[in-house]
């Protein structure tokens, strides 16, 4: 708080200015005058102090008599002496602040204070020792009373003086006025009475539990919150008995008081004041203070207390200006928040011991001000809270900073600018200030001082902020000394500033004229416009007197070029400056609530205007077409309405403390509107919901401007800085902060609300969702902009909405347009009020019509087009007669058949059928169904003339005339159905069956509708004529009609009816025509039964039987077959009529088991584990092992399965094979392995079986080393093609298994496919391929015993044709040896031997080509790449290793073969050199990804050559031919069978396979 002025305890006659001691000056942030110290040296007395109702004048008076009034900055104003020289007991000011009333304790006088006038009076009492003095709050009346008990009231209006003897015993210590002037008056005596203002008892005086100390009238809130009587009655007395409790007497229930006492640590009670809605605080003595509610459901419930003099409370104020309350106690004075009732430690007071402690204190009328005086004579008066002063203008900002002192803000500026902030001392304390463009006023009484803005020079003017400072202050300077004031004839109740004129406000009346000062830009004056043709002019214009007396004007506004005022009789009205004259055509007038206007604020171009009356309803007034919109929901106390100028129509409303912010759009579906804004939320459908919210200014806050959303406010009214906060609404729109989708929403909520339509098109790319874009385009239709919403759906691809919508858009008319979007919002009320008030009101018929409301269509259409009559009836009765009201559906189709126009007859065209058709209404039935709707004809296309030649000839228009002929079709249709519905048949009848518009839509509706009336030989002939057959059939076969129906029955399709028919000539034995009905029906268990049983057609059932899997059916078969013997067709049905049990004893009794076996697998019914061991067991009983065995393997029993397929001998092996390899058991495994090596009969089987058991038992690598073994053997017997295909088989089978191929088995393969290649290649005339082929052959000679020489000789001679001389004699060398030279055919030894004696050493280089793997070059015969180290695929046809750029495949084996050589081969041969297999040359091609197929190849292989891993120690047994090349130095499958020393493998000194334990030892057994 702030100090205004103390007063001491000096008090020495009339108190001059100039005897202030020690204190004068300005007190610092203020702005305000600070007074000295007063009173009498020789007293040191309390003081007494009551302030002025109006607040600004105070009064004080101490020990000398004297009483002194003081204004508000402590200046003298008068003063006056009492009747004595001592204390005053009481002083008090009447409740117009016209006359001060002071008594004293030592006389009965009481003197009186005429303040106007400036003198005071003696007023005679006869009280002796007066104690109390009060003043009624509404009327004139004093109250006076004194120690013995006795009153005196006294009229100040009528002088007159009413005395009351013995009111009370004792002395009158306590006393109030209600607000109704009933006096209540406690006494020492413990009374309590209760009078009215003439001095009239209301009710007996009412006995206290102690002496009352203080009294005070209020409203105690009930149940409801309201007194029981009056809402605003003060019904309650709260009487504080001597500190010790706090009673509550209800004067309208005074049998039930409340009397509320505290805790004890408490203290007595001091003081307490009512504050708020019903809510008491309460100081006691020890300093505590407490807060209670007296709603009648807490009463006396404590809600908050706390304790703030540890030395004692003396007393406390409330200010309901600010809501805080005021404690003293010793020397500390502290400010409390009643809300909280925390302390505001930065406005507390602590005073100098020596002024003695506090002992009163108070408020000012207005709350402002808080005075308190001290033990020591001392008086201090602190400014508790600025007057709110301030005004606004575009920008800029005007407030009161101190008592004295103005600040103009400007808000567009930067803050440490020059211009931002501008004070201006003022000579008086303003009651109201106003701010325009280039000024601003201050006024005071009747008096206002209008001063110019200083305003920024121009840019470039000054060059530096130095130089703008001068210019500022220079331009101050002479502002305030051009300052000019103006006198009114009373005082300013309001004013107003516009450009360059002011308007302002005197006891009803608008005094318009110019301002004098002129605002300056730096030293140099701004000239403004003239104001208008007139200097000054009173408004409202005096008129003549039939008019009778002019409204008082309540409120004034001005904007640029206007003056707007409202009046007390609910008018507003426009004075154009420019044009100086009253806009009577833009006048408002109030026909709402007929009050009058209690405030008016334009927008800055006055365009709208915003009209609050005296019942705080709010509108929006639009002067150029008088267009009113009353605001729903608009708060009541509104004190100030701002116009946002960043959002046109966008206003904010403040209520204390809240703020309410609106839009108003001009243009909507429902035409002007005002919406108020809060929380929004976008829904699933793109609606948005608003929830209402307010922004909530702090306590004591002032709204003074708002732009974009953000309003600038002072905090209190002595701060001294401007700050802002945003609205609530405006927020999600606002940056900072965790930006996330649901920030963003909200963001797009309120731009949509805004009408900020570019913002929300920015944020709805990027949410991206659906229902953005729709809410955007909802909007922009709501308000009108269809464009918008066109884009809208044109991004979103709803070409259907972009079509009507640009449909919509080509309308001018705006009503039109508007409807059009109601009826898209499903808004039908909205868009008939639209479409008729529009250009085109048909267009609301039309939508009736389209929405099926006829009745509310044809009320239309008979006004606006009577044409359309006939068609909407026709319609009505379409619906009518589906909601099944025939008969006043009838009605319509009668009506609307009558007033249809005839049907023209014209002549048509005989040129087609098609026009020969169109003459013909019986053909229009498809057509008829266009009158619901599903037929669109085009306005444009009804112009339209079929043929050009018969334009001229009558004007015969087709469509036209066809649909004239549709509506009396649907008319004529619909009276004969409703004709049928009400009963008259044959009428009824008689229209179907009319040959002019018969047709079989019509037919099967009258059939229908005779078959619900039970007419059915009627309904069948209708349904027959539109060949409805199987409605017909139905109809008849329901009524027993069967020789009727008869003849239907070829045309039915429907098995429920030929069901029915085939029981009905069944009944008659006509068995034949039953089982044809039956057959149609579907039903072949009865077609079985009458074939078996009536028509002796057994084979015909059983086939049927067997289709149908017909458990029934089959049982008739079944005891047919049993009947004459047919054992196995009995066993076969019995299975398919689910009687396994008696199949199967009928089986066995006549040994049918195989049938019985064979219809189960023929049936696909699962075959259980009982039924294979009973069949099993059957089998073995009959000796028949292999059949027993094999349902033991089904069945499971592996044991039993092996046993018996053992018993079979080597037929039956295979068998045996797999089961062992499915039970994969040691003992199974065992017995077929002893079985295998002849240890039970001594015979050993094939090596084959081994193999296989190998496969089975998928011991993969055994089974590979068999084959291997296998093959040899059959090589060594010569057998090479048998030993090559059972390896390529093998390998195939291990791919298949996934399992890799081992390199050992791949080089045998390798080895025989070459041989068998030599003879094609030489065939083919390839010596070359042929030679090196024989050199891979002879490089492991001893796998080919059994033609060593033969292969020898044809390597000399193969190699001598390709030119390897070198090669050859090697050979030959070797078929000189002992054990081959005898063995050489004849024909050839000759020449061998001298090949031998002349040795030659030449040898042709082999052909080199790129390896597939790692593309490094090597001959095209070697087969293993020593630089990748891959074992590489050979060729089918050449043996040559494969190459990618000529890679191809067998279609039958996949062995890759090179394309070239492929296409050559097959020129020659037709299969395939590995697989053997018929391959078409057409059907070779070269492999898309030869690379995928390389690494496929490569993948089969299980490891690396035998010399990458390093085994190259050979026994000299093993030694190659001398000079064999080095690709063809590979271990022999059988030296690599007899080397092999693997733990899982048996030593074997030879192919033989030496007994059972080998083979389980290799199997790991």
């Amino acid at each position: 708080m702030k100090e205004l002025f103390s007063l001491s305890p000096t008090f020495n006659g009339l108190l001059q200015a100039s005897g202030m001691g020690g204190g004068g000056g300005h007190i610092r942030n203020s702005g305000v005058l600070r007074g000295g110290k007063r009173g009498d040296a020789a007293s040191s007395s309390p003081v007494k102090f009551s302030w002025r109702p109006q607040g600004h004048f105070l009064a004080t008076a101490g020990a000398n008599g004297i009483v002194n009034i003081v204004d508000k900055s402590g200046q003298p104003v008068t003063h006056f002496a009492l009747s004595t020289k001592s204390t005053p007991v009481g002083l008090e000011w009447d409740a117009q602040g016209e006359e001060l009333a002071a008594i004293q304790g030592d006389t009965s006088d009481v003197t009186l204070f005429d303040f106007n006038a400036r003198s005071s009076k003696t007023l005679e009492t006869s009280l002796k020792n007066p104690t109390f003095v009060r003043w009624s709050k509404t009327g004139p009346y004093l109250a006076i009373g004194d120690s013995k008990g006795n009153v005196l009231l006294y009229d100040k209006q009528s002088k007159k003086k009413v005395p009351i003897l013995g009111k009370h015993t004792r002395a009158i210590v306590a006393g109030a006025w209600s607000a109704e002037c009933k006096l209540a008056l406690g006494s020492t005596d413990n009374t309590l009475s209760l009078s009215e203002s003439n001095g009239d008892a209301v009710s007996e005086s009412v006995d206290l539990k102690a002496s009352p100390t203080f009294m005070q009238f209020s409203n105690q809130k009930r149940d409801n919150g309201l007194s029981r009587n009056n809402a605003n009655a003060e019904n309650t007395i709260s009487i504080n008995l001597d500190g010790k409790t706090l009673l509550l007497y209800n004067i309208d229930d005074p049998d039930n008081p409340v009397e509320l006492a505290f805790q004890a640590k408490y203290g007595k009670i001091v003081a307490f004041r009512w504050f708020g809605d019903g809510y008491l605080l309460i100081g006691f003595s020890e300093g505590w203070l407490v807060v209670i509610s007296t709603h009648i459901n807490e009463i006396g419930e404590e809600l908050r207390s706390a304790r703030f003099h540890s030395d004692g409370l003396e007393d406390i104020a409330y200010s309901p200006t600010t809501q805080r309350c005021a404690t003293i106690g010793g020397n500390s004075l502290k400010i409390i928040e009643t809300s909280t009732l925390e302390e505001l430690t930065n406005e507390s007071i602590s005073i100098d011991t020596s002024a003695g402690a506090f002992t009163q204190v108070d408020y000012a009328m207005d709350g402002q001000v808080l005075t308190a005086a001290t033990t020591g004579g001392y008086v201090y008066t602190y400014l508790g809270k600025m007057p709110e002063l301030s005004d606004s203008h575009e920008s800029k900002i005007a407030y009161l900073s101190s008592l004295k002192e103005i600040t103009v803000f400007e808000t567009s500026v930067p803050s440490n600018s020059p211009y931002a902030a501008l004070s201006f001392p003022l000579e008086i304390e303003p009651s109201r200030i106003s701010l325009g463009s280039y000024h601003f006023a201050a006024a005071m009484n009747n008096t206002v001082w209008y001063y110019g803005l200083p305003l920024p020079p121009a840019e470039g003017q000054v060059s530096n902020k130095r130089e703008l400072e001068d210019y500022r202050d220079e331009a101050l300077e002479k502002a305030k000394a051009e300052a000019e004031s103006r006198t009114y004839m009373s005082t300013v109740d309001d004013m107003a500033l516009g450009s360059n004129f002011v308007a302002v406000l005197c006891d009803g009346k608008v005094n318009v004229h110019s301002i004098r000062p002129q605002p300056y830009i730096g030293n140099s004056l701004l000239q403004l416009p003239e104001a208008g043709k007139g200097d000054s002019i009173i408004l409202p214009e005096h008129g003549s007197k039939d008019n009778g007396p002019q409204a008082r004007v309540t409120c004034v506004e001005c904007t640029a070029e206007f003056v707007v005022y409202g009046t007390e009789d609910g008018t507003v009205d426009f004075f154009y400056i420019p044009a100086w004259k009253l806009l009577a055509s833009a006048q408002f007038r109030n026909t709402f609530t007929s009050t009058g206007i209690r405030a008016i604020y334009p927008n800055p171009t006055c365009t709208r205007v915003l009209i609050i009356d005296e019942e705080h309803k709010g509108y929006i007034f639009n002067p150029s077409n008088r267009l009113t919109i009353e605001i729903e929901d608009f708060p009541r106390g509104v004190t100030k309405v701002m116009w946002d100028p960043a959002d046109w129509g966008v206003f904010s409303a403040f209520s204390k403390p809240e703020i309410h912010v609106f839009r108003h759009v001009p243009l909507t579906l429902n035409g002007a509107s005002v919406i108020k804004f809060g929380d929004a939320s976008i829904g699933q459908s793109g609606d948005i919901t608003v929830t209402t919210r307010r922004t909530e200014l702090p306590s004591g806050a002032e709204p003074l401007l708002v732009n974009d959303g953000i309003i600038s406010y002072r905090a209190s009214s002595d701060a001294s800085a401007v700050e802002s906060v945003t609205l609530s609404s405006y927020r999600p729109l606002v940056g900072g902060g965790q930006v996330n989708t649901e920030r963003r929403m909200a963001a797009l909520a309120q731009a949509l609300l805004l009408g900020r339509f570019d913002t929300a098109w920015e944020l709805c790319l990027t949410l991206g969702d659906q229902i953005c874009w729709l809410a955007l385009a909802n909007k922009a239709m709501e308000v009108l902009d269809i464009d918008r919403a066109i884009d809208v759906y044109r991004f979103l691809g709803d070409a259907g909405m972009v079509f009507a919508l640009e449909a919509i858009n080509e309308e001018e008319d705006q009503s039109l347009v508007a409807g059009h979007l109601a009826v898209l919002f499903n808004d039908f009320s909205l868009a008939q009020e639209l479409f008729l008030s529009s250009s085109r009101p048909t267009a609301a018929l039309q939508m009736y019509r389209d929405m099926m409301h006829f009745e509310q269509a044809t009320t239309l259409a008979e006004t606006l087009d009577p044409s359309q009559v006939p068609t909407l009836q026709i319609q009505h009765a379409k619906q009518l007669e589906f909601k099944g009201d025939y008969n006043e559906a009838l009605e319509l189709y009668d009506s609307a058949k009558d007033e249809l126009p005839p049907l023209r007859e014209t002549k048509q065209p005989e040129t087609t059928a098609h026009t020969k058709k169109n003459t013909s209404f019986a053909d229009l039935a498809s057509e008829a169904e266009a009158l619901l709707g599903e037929t669109k004809v085009d306005k444009k296309s009804t112009k339209s003339v079929a043929n050009p030649e018969q334009a001229g000839q009558g004007g015969f228009n087709v469509l036209d005339h066809t649909r004239l002929g549709r509506l009396h079709r649907a008319a004529h249709d619909g009276l004969a159905r409703c004709l049928l519905h009400t009963g008259n048949i044959r009428r009824g009848l008689d229209c179907v069956q009319d040959q002019f518009f018969a047709h079989k839509r019509l037919l099967k509706e009258a059939g229908g509708i005779l078959d619900s009336l039970n007419q059915y030989k009627d309904a069948a002939r209708m349904y027959e004529r539109a060949e409805e057959f199987e409605k017909a059939a139905s109809i008849l076969i329901a009524n027993k009609a069967f020789r009727e129906v008869e003849p239907l029955m070829d045309k039915v399709a429907s098995p429920k009816l030929h069901l029915q028919f085939a029981k009905a000539m069944e009944a008659s034995k006509d068995y034949s025509t039953a089982v044809k009905s039956y057959e149609r029906a579907k039903d072949m268990d009865n077609v079985v039964r009458l074939l078996v049983d009536h028509l002796d057609q057994p084979e015909r059932a059983g086939k049927i039987v067997r289709q149908t899997k017909s458990a029934e059916a089959a049982t008739y078969v079944s005891r047919y077959c049993q009947e004459i013997n047919d054992n196995r067709g009995a066993v076969e049905f019995l299975l398919l009529a689910k009687k396994r049990t008696d199949a199967f004893s009928l089986a066995m009794a006549h040994e049918e088991m195989q049938v019985y076996v064979d219809a189960l697998r023929r049936i696909g019914w699962e075959v259980t584990n009982e039924d294979h061991a009973q069949i099993a067991s059957y089998y073995e009983g009959k000796g028949k092992y292999d059949e027993a065995a094999r349902h033991h393997f089904a069945g499971g029993d592996y044991h039993k399965a092996l046993k018996l397929f053992l018993q079979c001998g080597e037929q039956c092996l295979e068998e045996a094979i797999e089961v062992v390899g499915k039970a994969n058991t040691d003992p199974l495994t065992h017995m077929l392995i002893d079985y295998l090596m002849g240890e039970m009969d001594g015979v050993q089987k094939d090596e084959k079986y081994i193999f296989k058991l190998y496969i089975v038992l998928e011991n993969y690598e055994q089974a590979a080393r068999t084959a291997r073994i296998i093959a040899q053997h059959e090589a060594e017997e010569g057998k090479y093609r048998a030993a090559h295909d059972f390896l390529y088989k093998t390998r195939r089978d291990l791919i298949s298994r996934d399992v890799r191929v081992p390199t050992e088995l791949s080089q045998q393969l390798e080895l025989l496919h070459s041989y068998i290649l030599v003879k094609k290649r030489v065939k083919l005339g390839d010596h070359v391929g042929a030679a090196f082929l024989l050199k891979r052959v002879v490089s492991d000679i001893s796998s080919f015993p059994k033609h060593t020489v033969e292969i020898l000789t044809s390597a000399v001679i193969e190699c001598q044709r390709a030119g390897l001389k070198r090669s050859a004699y090697e050979y030959a060398t070797m078929l000189m040896r002992p054990e081959y030279r005898n063995r050489v055919d004849e024909k050839f030894r000759r020449k061998i031997e001298q090949l031998v004696r002349r040795p030659k050493t030449e040898e042709a280089d082999q052909e080199k080509s790129t390896c597939p793997q790692c593309d490094s070059f090597l001959g095209t015969f070697e087969l293993h790449c020593h630089t990748c180290k891959t074992y590489l695929p050979f060729c089918a046809v050449t043996g040559k290793h494969m190459v990618l750029e000529d890679w191809s495949y067998c279609p039958h084996c996949s062995w890759p073969a090179l394309y070239s050589a492929f296409q050559s081969y097959l020129e020659e041969f037709d299969t395939c050199p590995m697989c053997d297999q018929h391959v078409n040359k057409n059907s070779i091609a070269v492999a898309n990804d030869p690379a995928s197929l390389l690494r496929q190849e490569v993948s089969y292989m299980e490891g690396k050559p035998e010399e990458e891993e390093g085994a190259t120690d050979q026994n000299e047994d093993d030694a190659q031919p001398e000079g064999a090349p080095e690709e063809t130095k590979h271990r022999s499958p059988k030296k690599e069978a007899e080397h092999d020393s693997s733990p899982q493998a048996g030593k074997r000194p030879s192919s033989q396979v030496s007994g059972a334990q080998a083979v389980l030892g290799a199997m790991g057994i």
